[in-house]
């Protein structure tokens, strides 16, 4: 069984290859694949779906130069973030991985292998909010700042300077495929290391996904934080609507462990939070508020100047 399915997925993988792969396919084949290509690729990505890589690699090595699955992984990379054809990245490739499967295999090369660590000083006598929204951001003076060119490892708090951060991630481009791959993703990194913390071997890319997808539901508590970040393009793609989206990342923070890089950039958020000065928080406040407190001042004057005429007119 399992050799059936990896011949499948090979000739599936053909499928994204160069020109003279598809006309050497057979045409029932290509016609199947060509009308059932986004199923098969959401099915082939499901945890409990996986085909041990050794199988698949055997049968690739029948297959001529260059080996399909590379190209076919850049394309599903360049699904997550909204790329077309044209503007596929080549992978780099890490002849020293050895994937357990598919699965790990796509994620490899879309989180990377940094093996690093942070060791961030937090005053524990405080309490720490393992949460905030995309208002309680903006009140404290972060920005939301999508880039393209970074990848799920990268997120970080960018300290301006005291007055205000900037926290960069790369864009979700939001589709019902894509929400499958990231949860089968976290869900193989929750397999794969039991414990994010204890484990001395683990690192801040065991549980990239995981923290990905903590982040966004921790910012998203309503509709209209989803109406946000799409205004932002920190949330592209119609695929799902705003309702489907909060759903799908409430579910998220309910049933997923906290990721080391979520819970960096956490302390980050909370440790920007404690330093602020009480000007810094009197000018947040008055950027926050400043059409009301112009609005205000436009009635006092209104109310100054007519209160000057009436004495005027009294006294004359």
């Amino acid at each position: 069984m399992m050799f059936f399915d990896a011949c499948f997925l090979v000739q599936y993988m053909r499928c994204y290859g160069e020109p003279e792969d598809i006309n050497d396919m057979d045409d029932a084949l290509h016609s199947y694949f060509s009308a059932n290509y986004e199923r098969i690729r959401t099915d082939i990505m499901m945890l409990e779906n996986q085909i041990p890589w050794v199988v698949v690699k055997m049968i690739l090595s029948f297959m001529p130069a260059p080996s399909p699955w590379e190209r076919f992984v850049a394309v599903m990379r360049s699904c997550l973030k909204n790329r077309t054809g044209s503007d596929l990245q080549d992978l780099d490739i890490d002849a020293t991985y050895e994937p357990p499967h598919l699965l790990g295999l796509v994620r490899f090369y879309i989180v990377g292998n940094n093996d690093t660590s942070k060791d961030l000083q937090f005053n524990a006598d405080k309490p720490l909010s393992l949460s905030i929204s995309v208002a309680e951001l903006a009140d404290v003076g972060i920005t939301l700042v999508p880039k393209d060119d970074v990848g799920i490892l990268d997120m970080e708090l960018d300290d301006k300077g005291g007055f205000c951060a900037d926290l960069v991630l790369p864009p979700l481009y939001l589709t019902e495929a894509n929400a499958t791959w990231l949860v089968n993703m976290a869900a193989f990194e929750l397999c794969k290391t039991p414990d994010f913390y204890d484990d001395d071997d683990a690192d801040d890319e065991d549980s990239a996904v995981c923290s990905y997808l903590h982040l966004f539901a921790m910012l998203l508590d309503k509709k209209q934080d989803v109406h946000e970040l799409r205004k932002k393009h920190v949330i592209e793609g119609g695929g799902l609507t705003s309702k489907e989206a909060l759903d799908f990342f409430t579910c998220i923070g309910k049933n997923m462990r906290l990721g080391q890089c979520y819970l960096d950039i956490i302390i980050k958020i909370e440790n920007f939070k404690r330093k602020r000065s009480p000007l810094l928080k009197f000018f947040l406040f008055l950027k926050k508020h400043k059409n009301r407190i112009m609005a205000l001042a436009s009635l006092t004057a209104l109310g100054v100047g007519i209160l000057s005429s009436l004495q005027a007119l009294k006294s004359a």
